[in-house]
């Protein structure tokens, strides 16, 4: 007979992200960022997570921890993104003489919260047009095919 050999292994969990030229991992005891610089060489950076769930306890009940988590990955994953993009050179289009009066003027009224307002009005925007064409949309189809073809044999 076989003995089984006892794994002393330690699980823990660790996800990423991939960055304009590198690359997001996460895991319990924070996060860390390399992304290849232009002359070649590689920068690494640890960088400190805080989570919604330590300050506001409800923030780790099932069903909600998931809407909390998905919000907490997608903010922390756009700031990485933005953090890569800047080490990296690309230009973020802030050349006062090739911007656009939309530009100007978001420039003048929000400053360099910007990026954030613009970001928060199209994440807005993206749910509701996600809301719209997958929800509603399908809904509204249904229910009209139903009226006319069925005479409100669903109902």
């Amino acid at each position: 007979m076989s003995k089984k050999k006892e794994c002393k292994c330690e699980k823990i969990s660790v996800g990423g992200q991939a960055l304009i030229e590198g690359i997001m991992m996460q895991g319990p005891k924070g996060a860390a960022m390399s992304v290849r610089l232009p002359d070649g060489t590689i920068d690494t950076e640890k960088l400190e997570v805080k989570h919604v769930r330590d300050k506001f306890k409800p923030a780790g009940w099932p069903l909600i921890r998931g809407i909390f988590n998905m919000v907490e990955s997608l903010i922390f994953g756009f700031k990485c993104m933005e953090k890569s993009a800047e080490k990296v050179g690309i230009d973020d289009g802030t050349d006062p003489e090739n911007m656009s009066k939309l530009d100007k003027w978001l420039s003048d009224h929000f400053g360099p919260k910007m990026m954030a307002v613009v970001t928060a009005v199209s994440a807005v925007l993206g749910c509701g047009l996600a809301f719209l064409l997958f929800f509603y949309l399908p809904t509204f189809i249904v229910d009209k095919v139903d009226e006319l073809v069925f005479h409100n044999a669903l109902a």
